[in-house]
This record gives structure tokens, sequence and C-alpha cells, in this order.
């Protein structure tokens, strides 16, 4: 059986395990390397879905300043023709200067609201997103992990993005079955790939059972000349 940590339907496990019975089947594997390989299916499939972000994040007009701006824009031109102006939209004129006209939008985990960082420039630098490419980072280096355990009944590995282990299940209606169990740590993942989990599994199942198929198809071919 492979576990992913964040719910994946029991029809999309149901498919998996018949693959990875049938991979038992077909190629001899045994049980521990059989789940670590289709699991090792399933992270690759997840790397490909995670897209990778864009290079810097957005920057927005702020409303705060466009708003203001625009109330007092016959100050200005009053400003800008020699003549004075009342002492409160002078005020105004003054405050206007503390508010930065754009704001960059910055994500956030968890499905909390973004947090809107002042900025003076349309290009600020600060918009440059530090770890980019992180999510499919993440499911590349659990895929080579899981992959790294053939040939070992059970195996932990972790860091602070994810967490890998193989191990036979002691209790329950499963006991005497061998689990990959795949732990991605980015609370975010959902939320910028909706669906990632399932579509992870269905695609490393359909995967998986190309390649036998294809396996299969090669021996009837060789059995047949």
């Amino acid at each position: 059986m492979v576990d992913i940590q964040a719910i994946p339907t029991k029809e999309s496990i149901s498919q998996l395990g018949a693959m990875i019975q049938r991979l038992q089947d077909e190629t001899g594997r045994g049980a521990a390397d059989a789940v670590a390989y289709a699991a090792f299916r399933v992270a690759k499939s997840g790397g490909a879905a995670s897209k990778i972000s864009k290079k810097n994040r957005q920057s927005i007009t702020n409303p705060e300043y466009k708003q203001a701006r625009g109330s007092f824009a016959w100050a200005r031109r009053q400003q800008r023709a020699g003549k004075a102006i009342p002492a409160e939209a002078q005020a105004a004129l003054n405050d206007l200067n503390s508010i930065t006209p754009f704001l960059i939008v910055r994500m956030r985990q968890g499905g909390q609201s973004p947090i809107m960082i002042p900025s003076y420039e349309k290009k600020d630098p600060r918009r440059l997103i530090e770890r980019r490419g992180l999510a499919k980072k993440t499911w590349s280096i659990m895929g080579a992990k899981i992959a790294a355990t053939k040939g070992q009944g059970r195996i932990s590995i972790g860091a602070k993005n994810y967490r890998v282990s193989k191990y036979m299940e002691k209790y329950g209606d499963t006991a005497g079955s061998y689990v990959a169990r795949l732990v991605n740590r980015l609370t975010y993942l959902e939320d910028a790939y909706p669906g990632i989990t399932n579509t992870a599994i269905a695609k490393g199942t359909a995967a998986l059972k190309g390649e036998l198929d294809r396996k299969m198809a090669k021996a009837a071919a060789r059995a047949n000349k």
C-alpha cells in the first residue's frame, strides 16, 4: 500500500493497489520493493504536476494611493498653477507622500491572506520569489529517497519539507502489508495545485500500468516469434 498524506480518494488508492499487485505478479518483485516503486511513480507524477511558479511576485496599484491621488488631483493642479490651496488639502497631499503607489502581493501557506508589502517601485527587486520551484523539487527528492530503499524492508527519512518511510503494517485489517508513506509538508500544496494529490496518484498509476502493458506486449511478441 502507498499512503500519501493529503486524503487521497479510496478509489485512487484502490486502483494503485491493483497495479502494485500486478507489478508483483508480473515482475516477481517483493511486496516492499513493489510499493516503493509505485510510490516513486506517484512522486514523479506529483513533480510533473507541480508547475514552477512565476519568477516574481505580483505588484499591484495601491487602491488607497489611487483613491487619494484622484480625490486631490485638483489640489495638485492648483499648486502647479501657483495658486494657493486650503490647509486641509495641503495636509492630505502631505499624507499622500507617505502612501506607497504599489503593493507587492506575498502569498502565504495554509490558506492565510496574502501579505501586502508597500513599495514605491513597480519593479521592486523584492518581488523575486526566493524558493521558486520548491514543490517540484520536494516531490523529486521524495521520489529519489523512496527509490533508494530498494532491498530494504523498513526505512524512515525526513527533512523540513518532507518525510519518506517504508514499513510493514502490524495492526488492523492491513497487518502484514508493506506501506510506503510520502509526507509532503508544504502546507500550501493543495491550495497552489488543487487536486494534486489525487492527480499524482492517478497519473502514477497510469504510468505504472503503461509500463507493465509495454513489458507484457514485448514478452508476447518474443513468444510469438
